[in-house]
């Protein structure tokens, strides 16, 4: 069977899965206890019209509603399949259309989750328990929608690693502007690749796809840095050496 005719049991079991995990449960109750919004101001349903989501301004009031949509889905076993083709959607299969509806109605929900585990997590220094079940709402909202953009895993994150990342930064930022192996484009894009992993690194939630997007870009100019004459530079090997840390750093 394909993702959209497994959707609503996948989804079912998703829900099962936060409201069973404490450390996720406690999460989403934290943020939205007390607040008092009802869903269908969010999802809105037109009768004979397409339905169409509207998310409040409110990051509580939307989070509730993702919630409480949910549970609505959930506990009258709604055909998630059909659902998802009630409400506006671009032409596409049955899976993109499911998967579309899916990332629009509760990806938001998902993130602020996996925000706030990545959180807990550099508090902990990555500790085993907490880095299994944040591993955990990937496998299982990757379940729900195959294409499981974002949710990532970090793994033991060590504060000795961050500190060697920023060092080298810290280290390789200067040369850029002095290089006159680069054009202007070049050390203007480099320069924003390491600021923007500066930036990410330094955060308590970090965005592990922008560092991933400048770590690419990086990755790039390392390899056609190696097929020149700088290929054996100790600036190069400090390159080198960035890229397998950042790497280290993001698990994917």
């Amino acid at each position: 069977m394909s993702d959209a005719d497994t959707s609503t049991v996948q989804l079912i079991r998703f829900k099962v899965y936060i409201d069973s995990t404490p450390v996720i449960s406690d999460i989403i109750q934290e943020r939205i206890s007390g607040v008092e919004y009802d869903f269908r101001q969010c999802f809105l349903f037109e009768g004979s019209n397409w339905n169409y989501i509207e998310p409040p301004v409110d990051e509580a009031s939307h989070l509730k509603a993702q919630y409480d949509y949910m549970s609505y889905l959930c506990l009258e076993n709604k055909d998630v399949k059909g659902i998802a083709y009630s409400f506006i959607h671009r032409k596409g299969s049955w899976n993109d259309i499911v998967r579309d509806f899916l990332d629009s109605a509760f990806k938001p929900l998902v993130d602020y989750i996996v925000d706030s585990m990545a959180k807990k997590i550099m508090i902990l220094e990555g500790e085993k328990v907490m880095g299994n079940i944040y591993q955990n709402i990937g496998n299982n909202y990757g379940n729900i929608n195959a294409a499981g953009r974002d949710v990532n895993y970090t793994g033991n994150i060590i504060n000795n690693d961050i500190d060697e990342i920023m060092s080298l930064i810290e280290k390789l930022l200067p040369t850029i502007q002095s290089s006159e192996l680069l054009t202007e484009d070049e050390k203007e894009s480099l320069t924003d690749d390491l600021e923007t992993i500066k930036e990410q690194v330094e955060s308590t939630t970090p965005k592990f796809p922008r560092i991933r997007k400048a770590l690419e870009n990086i990755k790039s100019f390392v390899a056609i840095a190696s097929k020149g004459a700088a290929s054996a530079t100790t600036l190069l090997t400090d390159w080198k050496n960035f890229v397998e840390k950042v790497g280290e750093f993001v698990v994917k």
